[in-house]
């Protein structure tokens, strides 16, 4: 998942207001962030990390999606902040180890806890206990029921955006337990604008 979603992925999140969470992450840091060790998982194209190394921590992002970490090593080093952020890829509820701590934050934001089955959520929250600092912080956000299973239900979107379009088919489980998101992309090649590429996906969120 995540690597043909990569390239528009920014474009897709120009709705989320990063500002009001790097504003909460810097109070979860208590008001100054230098310094403090942050381990930001399933970080995607980097922003959030890149922010917060600005303000002074000190972050490792970590992502399964190869697409999403070249282009999150591209904006670290377009922003000069390489010296205070680091990518790896990692499959962060498989067997992969993660970064040794202890961190004074970890976070998931951008829904992407809801991609865990109940085994893995529970891998992600002890792995996060064990990486945390004393008085270290876990934050994340989620997908609420009420927005899988009555927004989204079963439905369909599509969008054409600067260059690319896309069509988002939602099916909701009989029992509403999870939702299948079958996400077909098609992007213009830079080198021959005449010519779309169609990529597919397929998600499933709990």
């Amino acid at each position: 998942m995540y690597e043909a979603i990569a390239s528009v992925y920014d474009q897709w999140m120009k709705h989320m207001d990063y500002a009001v969470i790097h504003g909460r992450l810097l109070e979860l840091l208590g008001g100054d962030p230098r310094d403090r060790r942050v381990l930001d998982v399933c970080t995607g194209t980097g922003t959030i990390p890149i922010e917060l190394a600005r303000a002074g921590a000190l972050v490792i992002g970590l992502d399964q999606a190869a697409g999403m970490i070249e282009i999150a090593e591209k904006k670290i080093r377009q922003a000069d902040v390489g010296d205070r952020v680091s990518i790896r890829r990692c499959n962060v509820v498989g067997d992969d180890d993660w970064p040794e701590g202890p961190f004074d934050l970890i976070l998931c934001v951008g829904d992407s806890v809801n991609y865990f089955d109940a085994d893995e959520l529970q891998r992600f929250v002890d792995r996060s206990s064990r990486a945390l600092s004393a008085a270290g912080t876990l934050y994340f956000d989620v997908n609420s029921a009420h927005k899988l299973c009555e927004v989204f239900g079963n439905s369909v979107y599509a969008e054409e955006l600067d260059d690319c379009s896309y069509i988002w088919l939602n099916r909701l489980a009989g029992d509403r337990a999870t939702i299948d998101f079958d996400i077909t992309i098609f992007k213009q090649e830079s080198e021959l604008p005449d010519c779309w590429t169609r990529h597919t996906e397929h998600h499933t969120q709990y």
